[in-house]
């Protein structure tokens, strides 16, 4: 089956997601995976100056909002945090073969502050709504939900290993030590929500603690109303990383999130518009023919096409 093109995304809130192959517990937390997650996207964010929002890391699968300022930023970003994850990850829990279960979805958010608000809300509420911890700050995995709620504007304590120089350092010969080549404290700046970004940053702190409290209310009311409590942290911990949920079946991402039916039409009517100049430059292409394809895509064999700025 051929890979959908990806649409445009420039200047836009978009949340990404992946999952772990067969949904196994490849990403459970534990101290060390908690710093390499940290340092992977850190580097990642070093090298692409991609814009983070807020992220969730759940153990077998991660949800991240950013705001890309293209859309070869965004994949060269995913590209370095699914691939080094996977390796050192793979590494560390002794898995062999596949690590995600394929390349990452990627959801546009429209420009709606109902829309925004929303979706950073539901990457708040991993691991509440699954019925695993009873508060967000309870997930013992990386999350940014404590620094949000602080109005913090950078997340610390990252760890990167130099895995590929120290061996290079080892085939030359030098006396290498393994401290050297692990780097500590790498830090992972955040951005605010597109339409927070204006605003002072403990406001908006103080608005994410009130959602907080919210949806700590929410899942204490549902689990006294069905007579159930969370799985717990003890529980979760347990957990072999190489099983699996005995159910794992989820509905397809949808391509867009918006509050109202006009902006999702606004966006779909984009998706369209650009998905047929994309076709059309594609079967001009394999007839020979000047093609002429739509900025922010990625030409089969040809270099990326810029993206317009994006609103």
């Amino acid at each position: 089956m051929a890979r959908q093109p990806r649409g445009p995304v420039a200047n836009r809130l978009v949340e990404v997601t992946t999952r772990t192959v067969q949904s196994r517990y490849l990403l459970r937390p534990s101290q060390q995976v908690t710093e390499i997650f940290k340092g992977v996207v850190a580097r990642a964010q070093q090298e692409t100056q991609m814009r983070i929002v807020a992220y969730s890391a759940m153990s077998n699968h991660v949800h991240m909002l950013i705001i890309p300022s293209s859309g070869q930023q965004m994949a060269e970003f995913m590209r370095l945090v699914n691939g080094n994850l996977a390796r050192k990850l793979g590494d560390h829990y002794e898995w062999k073969g596949p690590f995600w279960s394929r390349r990452y979805t990627p959801v546009v958010v429209s420009h709606e502050d109902e829309a925004q608000i929303a979706k950073l809300l539901y990457v708040l509420r991993q691991g509440t709504k699954e019925n695993l911890v009873s508060k967000p700050a309870d997930w013992p995995g990386a999350h940014t939900v404590a620094e949000l709620c602080r109005g913090y504007s950078e997340i610390s304590g990252g760890v990167w290993h130099d895995k590929d120089g120290e061996n290079e350092a080892r085939r030359r010969g030098k006396d290498v030590r393994h401290e050297d080549y692990m780097h500590r404290g790498l830090v992972i700046e955040l951005s605010p929500l597109p339409c927070w970004s204006q605003d002072d940053r403990m406001l908006v702190a103080r608005r994410i603690r009130d959602h907080v409290r919210d949806i700590e209310l929410s899942v204490r009311q549902r689990h006294e109303s069905e007579g159930t409590r969370p799985l717990g942290v003890k529980v979760i911990l347990r957990a072999h990383p190489h099983d699996s949920p005995e159910d794992s079946s989820r509905s397809p991402a949808p391509h867009f999130a918006a509050a109202t039916r006009e902006a999702l039409a606004e966006l779909q009517a984009e998706w369209r518009a650009f998905l047929t100049q994309y076709r059309q430059a594609t079967d001009a292409l394999t007839s020979g023919l000047q093609a002429s394809f739509p900025p922010g895509s990625f030409p089969p064999g040809l270099p990326y096409v810029p993206d317009l700025p994006g609103p």
